[in-house]
């Protein structure tokens, strides 16, 4: 007999904090790649167990298995889920363990909190639903409950739709209601957010007139008390909705080709987030393009003359062998006031077809869409 001391990580929410997982876009990605490798009988999912201990309420615990077999680990998440407890005790209604195993010789490996992992899963499901299903113009949601559910799909739907204005949410009591509005944090966000980003404070540090401290004090002193700074970076990041593998292609077909410069109104607190992001694509943004120009940098916003004409001027080459893309019309026409060639991209779209179309070149959709 060798040894029988088991040994395992433990990881508080804290440290899993720390590690960067309340990132939405890297818990969108693994969900979609989970999704692919369930499709593909990579993933062993069985059913759940549920012991409900009041049907009235439906307090209960779950008990949630899975095997992911190409990382030969095996994962459990015990979950309960008691909705009276904001109520009766003033405490979430969730909390959640995770334990993990390795499936060679069947040892765990890791102990959990799983609370913030349920949440990240909810709003990523929610977030990656809703970029495919929702109205790319919706302004309102309304959610019926209040629990953390309601707000972890609330937080994922503003990340793939910024442009939402309107939250309406109804639940058992008022008291429920008005937490889930206190708990929220922030509650002016449109003072400062649009579908364009570039209203209030938000915009003055987009332009480069107000820094990034001076940004997270004017939120934090809106907000709830016992927030922190770095919160309301990870916070800001959720703005960022990735880069798909189909655009990252595209992108490098088009350098082979094109030069590549990247317009962007952009903020010192999402910037190297977005750098981030490209290099994990497979496209790192500082060598991908020529050059950036970010308009914190810059001093200046999309869509006024002053950046565009800058951006050419910098550039130096004849207008009529350039072409600006974006996705915002305000943009595109501010482009083309400027004497800039510019085409609109609808999100959600074929944006190699457009650029194809505008450029009269389809060898940049690939050899096979091409022929």
């Amino acid at each position: 007999m060798g040894k029988t001391e088991i040994k395992y990580l433990t990881l508080s929410q804290e440290d899993l904090i720390e590690a960067g997982a309340f990132d939405l876009q890297m818990a969108m990605k693994a969900l979609k790649e989970g999704l692919v490798k369930f499709k593909d009988n990579r993933i062993l999912f069985p059913d759940k167990i549920v012991q409900i201990f009041n049907e009235e309420t439906q307090e209960r615990i779950n008990c949630l298995p899975a095997t992911l077999l190409d990382e030969k680990i095996c994962g459990v998440k015990w979950v309960s889920v008691f909705p009276p407890n904001p109520r009766r005790f003033g405490v979430q209604n969730l909390s959640a363990i995770i334990v993990l195993s390795e499936i060679e010789k069947g040892f765990p490996v890791c102990v959990m909190d799983g609370t913030l992992c349920s949440n990240m899963r909810v709003a990523a499901m929610g977030a990656t639903a809703a970029d495919v299903l929702a109205k790319k113009d919706a302004e309102s949601i309304g959610f019926i409950g209040a629990g953390e559910q309601a707000k972890m799909h609330l937080l994922g739907m503003k990340a793939v739709r910024p442009g939402l204005k309107v939250c309406k949410v109804a639940a058992v009591s008022t008291a429920e209601e008005e937490a889930f509005i206190r708990d929220l944090g922030f509650h002016q966000i449109d003072e400062i957010l649009d579908a364009c980003h570039q209203k209030g404070i938000f915009g003055e540090m987009e332009a480069g007139r107000a820094t990034r401290d001076e940004f997270r004090s004017y939120v934090l002193e809106r907000s709830e008390a016992g927030h922190q700074p770095e919160e309301v970076d990870k916070a800001l990041w959720n703005i960022l909705v990735g880069i798909t593998p189909e655009k990252v292609e595209l992108l490098k077909r088009l350098s082979q080709k094109y030069d590549l410069y990247m317009l962007s109104n952009n903020n010192p607190i999402c910037t190297p987030k977005a750098a981030e992001i490209f290099a994990e694509a497979g496209y790192p943004m500082y060598e991908g393009f020529v050059k950036c120009y970010i308009s914190y940098q810059m001093k200046t916003l999309k869509p006024s003359a002053e950046f565009y004409k800058a951006v050419m001027a910098d550039i130096g080459l004849p207008s009529e062998d350039m072409l600006f893309v974006d996705d915002s019309q305000r943009n595109v026409d501010g482009a083309i006031a400027a004497g800039l060639p510019a085409v609109y991209y609808e999100p959600g779209t074929d944006l190699g077809r457009v650029l194809a179309d505008a450029l009269g070149d389809s060898s940049i959709l690939g050899q096979e869409v091409a022929e």
